[in-house]
């Protein structure tokens, strides 16, 4: 409620910046450190989310961008010669962000463009019981790491199980879920 407020679809798009700036530093009081960095994201994302078609190409660009010199900044301090980066955890915590935010932006535009719309109203439906239930295929007795000698054959299988496991848990919680709907209906109208 308060973020649909806080970032009105009627706002500029230097408006949404200015704004999004102004929040950080409370999200660093009042979030604990290891959040820090997810509920960021998801605020950029919600802010990204509120712009127009005009607004949202700019900011692609503008996360490019960041994502770009960011990430070639870590890149060189890794891997090349140290680079004098005051608190370089927190600079990682902004280079993730930004190329996340990025490859997400990237892989939505070339869903739409392939017009794969169907696959991410598939992905969006199942995606919680999806994550509910990969983690049994992976690691323990359930595990499909195993299950050949190749790889790709495993993690085919565990995909497809996965997926499929996700999607009955859904249809099976959805049934029950109507179920205690319908009961309670009656129950409550019966009274009445």
């Amino acid at each position: 409620m308060f973020l649909n407020k806080y970032f009105d679809t009627k706002m500029s798009l230097p408006q949404k910046i200015v704004r999004f700036i102004i929040l950080i530093p409370f999200i660093f009081i009042f979030v604990p450190d290891w959040l820090v960095v997810h509920i960021i994201t998801y605020i950029l994302g919600f802010c990204v989310g509120k712009c127009d078609k005009k607004q949202n190409e700019i900011a692609f660009l503008i996360l490019i961008v960041l994502a770009l010199v960011t990430n070639v900044l870590r890149f060189i301090h890794e891997f090349v010669h140290p680079l004098s980066i005051p608190n370089y955890n927190v600079f990682t915590g902004w280079a993730h962000i930004f190329l996340g935010s990025s490859l997400f932006m990237i892989s939505l535009k070339v869903f739409a463009h392939m017009g794969a719309h169907k696959v991410l109203d598939f992905t969006d439906k199942y995606s919680y019981e999806i994550y509910l239930v990969h983690q049994f295929f992976i690691l323990g007795p359930l595990s499909l790491m195993a299950f050949s000698d190749y790889l790709v054959v495993n993690l085919f299988l565990i995909v497809l199980v996965t997926v499929l496991l996700g999607v009955l848990v859904k249809k099976t919680s959805d049934l029950i879920r109507k179920g205690f709907a319908r009961m309670w209906k009656k129950r409550y109208i019966v009274k009445l």
